[in-house]
């Protein structure tokens, strides 16, 4: 009887709509770990790396962010049109209308890279390697604009995820590490005019 039970309440679960599900608990912070968790995975994988090559001082920054403690919320970020405009600077103005909403994902899902610049270029060429990103279809109910959500991996760790509407039904998703405290990152934000949620 208990199996059975258990085998109902299993397929009942697997019929619910994704949607339905994402209510349930908080979505964003579960597919924001889950998503960190993938960064990890790529900067651990020795095949991984052996595929995409790097110097010393690249592996070194894998290495690091892979053992890096267990990553945990520090901080959520909405970016509204206006604030992804205010990162784009004065040249979006030059842009035709319709070619507005891909400069804002684009400037949107650069954050991580932006704030990884100033480590230099071995973090770049660190963060690519082992950046996760993908697109699913926007859950319903999803509300408001772009999300950012600011995770601690420890003390001289953190991660980014950022979470954008492309307007067409679909949700880009993107992580990344970075090699800085969370507290770094969010004054790094802050500088970007991001204020936390």
């Amino acid at each position: 009887m208990r199996k059975r039970l258990l085998a109902a309440a299993l397929a009942l679960c697997l019929c619910l709509p994704f949607a339905a599900r994402a209510r349930e608990s908080d979505w964003i912070a579960d597919e924001s770990l889950r998503l960190t968790g993938q960064v990890k995975d790529l900067a651990g994988s020795p095949a991984w790396r052996a595929l995409m090559g790097g110097s010393a001082e690249i592996a070194e920054l894998l290495d690091g962010f892979a053992a890096a403690d267990q990553a945990q919320e520090a901080a959520r970020y909405t970016v509204t049109g206006a604030q992804a405009d205010n990162l784009l600077g004065p040249e979006a103005a030059e842009l035709p209308e319709e070619l507005l909403p891909l400069a804002r994902q684009r400037i949107i899902s650069s954050i991580g890279i932006r704030l990884g610049s100033t480590l230099g270029a071995a973090h770049i060429a660190a963060q690519s390697i082992a950046m996760a990103g993908e697109s699913l279809p926007l859950p319903e109910g999803w509300e408001g604009d772009n999300q950012l959500v600011l995770l601690a991996c420890g003390e001289a760790w953190s991660a980014l995820v950022t979470m954008m509407d492309t307007g067409t039904g679909v949700l880009a998703q993107q992580a990344t590490f970075l090699h800085m405290t969370a507290a770094d990152a969010m004054a790094g934000l802050e500088e970007m005019g991001l204020q936390p949620q």
